[in-house]
């Protein structure tokens, strides 16, 4: 089943940038709305199958899959220029922050680091000729100081002692 279900995301993957590069029309919502929904299939299947490790497993776990499924439909309300997007992908971010607290606390030093992140990349965002944040300044500020907090926790992981946590 493992092997079935990342077989049909990377041929879904494929099939719609072979589409892309020969300029076929298939909406970009559908493309990676179907891509994104073998990722989320999968993740229920681990899950499910996984279900009676542990309490902490259970709720980490429900937590991802509700950050994953909200993610597929940000991402097509996103591709269908609707400006709630944004709001449901910071959502997101509240959730995998509130997995990753099941295997190990926010501390100060993350939410230090998570400050200086942040503020780089707001700084980067405002000396980049790309980019012009005035009337979206704070909207962008908040979503990159949850964005910098799941990159940090998720950074966090990589230095726990269980190998399947860090994964």
């Amino acid at each position: 089943m493992n092997i079935l279900i990342f077989i049909g995301a990377v041929i879904s993957f494929l099939a719609f940038r072979v589409f892309y590069f020969l300029e076929m029309p298939v909406p970009e919502v559908i493309a990676k709305g179907i891509t994104s929904e073998f990722f989320v299939f999968y993740a229920f299947y681990c899950f499910f199958k996984n279900q009676t490790k542990s309490i902490a497993f259970t709720r980490y776990g429900i937590k991802i899959l509700c950050g994953l499924s909200l993610s597929v439909i940000a991402d097509i309300v996103i591709n269908l220029h609707i400006p709630a997007g944004i709001s449901i992908f910071l959502v997101v971010q509240i959730f995998y922050i509130l997995a990753f607290q099941e295997i190990k606390p926010f501390s100060f030093k993350n939410f230090a680091l998570t400050v200086v992140m942040s503020i780089v990349f707001l700084a980067g965002d405002q000396l980049s000729p790309f980019f012009n944040l005035k009337t979206l300044f704070l909207p962008i500020a908040i979503y990159t100081f949850f964005l910098a907090g799941t990159a940090i926790k998720s950074l966090d992981a990589i230095l726990l002692p269980n190998k399947r946590a860090r994964i």
